[in-house]
C-alpha cells in the first residue's frame, strides 16, 4: 500500500459549506470485496467529503498525479494575459471602424 498525502487545498466547489480540503492519494492492491468494504467505511466517516475510487493498469507507472508534468512534444501555451491583451487590441480596433473611439473635438 502506497499513501501520498497532499495536505490541504482549495476545493473545485464548496462541498458541505466547506472550501477548503485535505487530499491523500491511496494506491493499494485489493479483491473486489475489500473495495466495497473500504468505500463504505468512507462513506460512514463524517470527515470524508468525497472520496473516488478507480482501478489502474497494474503496469501503470507510479509517478504521483500532483508531480510537475514535463511536455515536450506541445507547443509552448500561451499565456492567458496575452490572450486578454490580444482581444483587447481587437476590440479597440472594432470600436474605431465604427466611430466608437473618435475625438469628439476633432
Amino acid at each position: 500500500m502506497q499513501v501520498e498525502e497532499w495536505g490541504l487545498r482549495d476545493l473545485a466547489y464548496r462541498i458541505e459549506k466547506q472550501a477548503k480540503g485535505f487530499y491523500t492519494l491511496m494506491r493499494y492492491k485489493a479483491t473486489g470485496k475489500a473495495v466495497a468494504e473500504l468505500e463504505r467505511n468512507l462513506k460512514l466517516t463524517d470527515g470524508i467529503l468525497r472520496y473516488l475510487t478507480t482501478r489502474a493498469v497494474e503496469d501503470s507507472p507510479m509517478t504521483s498525479p500532483s508531480a510537475p508534468r514535463v511536455y515536450s512534444d506541445e507547443p509552448p501555451r500561451r499565456n492567458y494575459d496575452d490572450r486578454r491583451n490580444y482581444d483587447d487590441r481587437r476590440n479597440y480596433d472594432d470600436n474605431r471602424s465604427r466611430g466608437g473611439d473618435r475625438d469628439p473635438s476633432a
